[in-house]
């Protein structure tokens, strides 16, 4: 089946499309366990935050990584957006035995209280975490306040390794003087218009102002693959950040600038201000690390505009078959 057609109802499309994402990774039950090590005998902790529609998405993300004897050891915490069943959980953990399990959260529970207390002196990551339905806040806050090991490897579920990934190899065997990011290799010049640029000069100089010089280069950042140390991030740079797009005009926040200020975006951005307030500025992971669907990459970031799509269905069954 093709993808489904454009002119379909949103919803029928989507459902269309989510099956077609399921019948094509529905061999990856036939592979075997990838187990996890314990922390005290780990190079780097991965994160991910996983759902219910990407959670054999995810098994392969974690299993193409898993799979390489390259004298790396992970552990791995698990942070579920409240979407997994019991059964979900229990079929994730046959195929990758002694993750970690969190989650955030919901309104009206009781907060973790060394969550709670950790926050206490930035009020809008506060806000996101316990009052808010954004549930990506957790990518910023667990691996940082509850992490177990002083290396971090965040995944997004939509990814996937076709190869050893040196350079992430290398920070957990210890080059790790900076925290690492993905970047999408676009042409910054032509792609960043005045308006984003302006929007960066006010917000570098709010944060140079509370303390947190902005020292990044670049304005092209994702969040689906970092790598970093926790003592390498502030998350009052975090907090500099939403509480200066709590301030920034309307405009900001919409068209290509919600790319980077719109309400989905809050997370990834509040990221590159730590990453960019960091006392190495952090640095692209590099053209071998590619954001899309391109093939010919030691690692691809799929999302889901991509994974929807008949040929990545095919590399993402060719990968199945090596595991």
């Amino acid at each position: 089946m093709q993808q489904a057609p454009a002119w379909l109802p949103y919803g029928l499309r989507t459902r269309i499309d989510q099956w077609r994402v399921h019948h094509a990774l529905r061999s990856i039950r036939q592979t075997r366990p990838y187990p996890l090590n314990d922390p005290s005998d780990a190079d780097a902790e991965l994160h991910m935050l996983l759902c219910k529609r990407d959670l054999r998405l995810g098994v392969v993300c974690l299993k193409s990584l898993l799979r390489f004897d390259a004298g790396i050891r992970f552990c791995a915490t698990i942070l579920s957006d409240g979407t997994l069943t019991d059964a979900d959980r229990a079929w994730f953990d046959h195929h990758i035995p002694n993750a970690r399990w969190s989650s955030r959260p919901r309104k009206g529970d009781d907060r973790p209280s060394e969550v709670q207390a950790a926050l206490a002196p930035w009020p809008h990551l506060s806000s996101l975490y316990h009052d808010s339905d954004f549930e990506l806040i957790a990518k910023i806050i667990h691996p940082l306040l509850l992490g177990r090991h002083e290396r971090i490897i965040l995944l997004d579920a939509d990814e996937a390794f076709f190869d050893v990934p040196e350079r992430l190899m290398a920070f957990c065997r210890g080059d790790d003087a900076a925290p690492l990011y993905l970047h999408d290799h676009q042409n910054e010049a032509k792609g960043v218009d005045p308006q984003a640029i302006e929007a960066f000069a006010s917000l570098g100089q709010a944060m140079t102002s509370a303390g947190h010089p902005w020292r990044m280069p670049r304005y092209y950042f994702n969040s689906g693959l970092l790598a970093y140390r926790r003592d390498q991030l502030n998350l009052a740079a975090a907090e500099c950040y939403l509480a200066w797009r709590e301030q920034a005009p309307a405009d900001d926040r919409t068209g290509r600038l919600g790319i980077w200020f719109g309400d989905w975006t809050r997370e990834q951005s509040a990221y590159l201000a730590m990453y960019a307030a960091a006392d190495s500025p952090g640095e692209p992971l590099g053209p071998e690390y590619h954001l899309g669907g391109a093939p010919g990459h030691v690692f691809n970031h799929f999302l889901r505009h991509y994974v929807v799509r008949r040929r990545i269905h095919g590399r993402l069954q060719a990968l199945i078959r090596t595991l």
